[in-house]
């Protein structure tokens, strides 16, 4: 009995006396070792703002809250449009530091009782993000997962995890392929976008429109790479251009230009493109799109936003990636709320409905590098595009719905007192050799700041700077930091946006959205309530045959093709026999054949 005792004596001394010093307050009286804290020190972290410190104050902040919830009603009807925005690389760790940013940035002395615009939506839950062979996803398979409704392998886009690295032709086959949601709308007539301040060919975005064994074959010349003919293996960026769905997404609005251009030619900045194969896509997708128009800078981006008769959009505002947001000429390229509204604002057309997908790229970009303020910038950022689509859209008639892809391996940790400076030391916290480190830290990364003995130094000059491209700490050295297998939040608002409650598998997202959007074959709200769902079927029987136009059977009505790829009709004459209804875009025999009630 004694000896067990003992045991556990021993177990509770290691637990509360020699790990934490929060939490073995004799610690405070060790003359041998500097604690973290002085008895001064944790009395002064009682410094929170004066109305906190009565019961009054959270009680009725409580109330509050419940209020909201108790008189939250679920929105049980068909979502004509949905829009998905993801946060690349966006933790928990990540929101929770990117508020306080935020509040801070504006002058605020505290930070922490701040709430960012994707937080206020009604609905969330988490996320796990898990690939089928990992149990820490990269931005491939898990963007398979949530624009398909399939889980894959580490690194494959658009294929299910029959598909193994680098095998071209499982890949080419349509057997291993999966569609994405985006593929669904267009079938749905509506009409489809891309967002992103990554490559519109990167990880993220892909899956939407390619199927491809390897996440960074966006180009033949990286194919090439690996020691594999590109003519046996379609590129990304081929497929975005020449392949369908890719070729009738109406909005594309991102980086990557290099991508789309021959080694030959110079992109608009003297620079030359990377593909080896003499393609210019970007020509081709011109040619293809005699209504679209292409810009290569945020002047132009709203140029297009004004100009009538656009239908179609391609925006490539770098050569690779976009910039980060705090080191990009404001004058030249677009933020990712001046791309998310001129998206909005060309999809909207449709009558139809549109799908959007809009992606934060460089929360995860940032993490990468360990640059720990520019990731809560652009998280920022990010926050800001969903609070001006929040301003321009109907809830009542708009799924929104904002996630992440995964995790990342930092956090915030150390116990700094309210309103600590989030990007700057914890204070007053120290370690055990009373040198302060820095309120968030990443588990890997190239500088752990420690001098030629291994020791590590002090911080306070080097985190006192400004500056944005500072490199964080990290403890275990690498190149860069890597991901996290943590779940993720999601958050959502509209139309069956209860759905997105409790723990979900990612794979379930794009089926949530189809059935609100009653998008596909599978499970909907329009089969849940036999309601007719768009389609585009084309029979030309019931049209005049001297007439080029196909019968749209669900509108009732001849009109020309395009319109069923999702695209807007928009010819001011029509051919003899039809007359053009301008409310709708289409050239039809009998306008009152669509009556504006009869629109979805």
């Amino acid at each position: 009995m004694l000896a067990k005792t003992l045991t556990i004596l021993a177990i509770i001394y290691l637990v509360t006396g020699t790990k934490d010093q929060f939490h073995n307050f004799d610690s405070f009286y060790d003359t041998g070792i500097k604690p973290r804290f002085s008895i001064e020190d944790l009395g002064a972290t009682n410094l929170g703002p004066e109305e906190e410190k009565g019961s009054t104050f959270w009680i009725n902040k409580a109330q509050e809250s419940l209020r909201e919830k108790v008189t939250n009603k679920p929105l049980i009807k068909r979502a004509k449009n949905v829009i998905f925005f993801i946060g690349d690389g966006l933790s928990i760790a990540t929101m929770t530091a990117a508020r306080i940013y935020d509040s801070q940035g504006k002058g605020n002395p505290w930070g922490e009782e701040n709430i960012l615009s994707f937080e206020k939506l009604p609905y969330s839950g988490q996320v796990k993000t898990y690939c089928t062979n990992a149990q820490v996803a990269d931005s491939a398979c898990t963007a398979t997962a949530y624009h398909t409704g399939v889980k894959t392998s580490l690194g494959s886009i658009g294929v299910n995890a029959n598909v193994s690295f680098f095998d071209c032709a499982a890949s080419s086959d349509s057997v291993n392929q999966v569609d994405s949601i985006l593929k669904l709308a267009q079938d749905s007539c509506k009409s489809t976008g891309i967002v992103t301040t990554t490559k519109v060919t990167h990880a993220s975005p892909a899956p939407l429109y390619a199927h491809s064994a390897f996440r960074d074959w966006e180009a033949d010349t990286d194919i090439e790479k690996f020691g594999i003919d590109p003519s046996t293996c379609q590129d990304i960026a081929s497929q975005l251009v020449n392949n369908s769905p890719g070729n009738k997404i109406n909005v594309v609005l991102g980086g990557g230009r290099g991508r789309f251009l021959p080694k030959e030619l110079n992109d608009e900045n003297g620079v030359p493109g990377l593909r080896g194969d003499g393609q210019d896509l970007i020509s081709k997708w011109k040619a293809d799109h005699p209504q679209g128009r292409y810009v290569s800078n945020k002047v132009d981006l709203l140029n297009a936003q004004k100009e009538n008769g656009v239908t179609d959009l391609l925006g490539l505002f770098q050569l690779s990636h976009m910039d980060y947001y705090d080191n990009s000429n404001k004058d030249t390229q677009p933020s990712l709320t001046d791309m998310t509204e001129a998206a909005i604002e060309l999809l909207s057309k449709n009558s139809n409905g549109f799908y959007l997908f809009v992606e934060g790229g460089h929360i995860d970009s940032a993490h990468h590098d360990n640059k720990l303020r520019h990731s809560l910038r652009e998280t920022t950022q990010f926050a800001r595009a969903i609070e001006r689509t929040l301003e321009l859209i109907n809830l009542e008639e708009t799924l929104v719905v904002v996630s992440s892809d995964h995790s990342h391996t930092v956090g915030i940790a150390g116990y700094p007192k309210r309103g600590n400076d989030i990007v700057g030391l914890a204070d007053p916290t120290r370690d055990s050799k009373n040198l302060p480190y820095t309120s968030m830290n990443y588990m890997f990364g190239p500088k752990q700041y420690r001098d030629e003995n291994g020791e590590r130094i002090d911080l306070t000059n080097t985190f006192a700077s400004p500056d944005m491209n500072l490199i964080y700490p990290s403890m275990t050295p690498a190149t860069d930091n890597y991901h996290a297998g943590d779940d993720v939040a999601i958050f959502a608002a509209g139309p069956y946006a209860h759905l997105f409650t409790g723990v979900l598998n990612q794979n379930v997202i794009p089926e949530m959205m189809s059935f609100a959007a009653c998008l596909g074959n599978d499970l909907t709200h329009c089969k849940l309530f036999n309601i007719p769902s768009d389609t585009c079927e084309i029979s030309s029987t019931k049209c005049d045959s001297s007439v080029d136009l196909d019968w749209r059977a669900v509108r009732g009505v001849c009109t020309d093709f395009k319109v069923c790829a999702g695209n807007t009709w928009l010819q001011l004459s029509c051919p003899n026999g039809l007359m053009f209804k301008e409310s709708i875009g289409f050239c039809v025999r009998d306008a009152a054949l669509c009556p504006e009630s009869l629109l979805i």
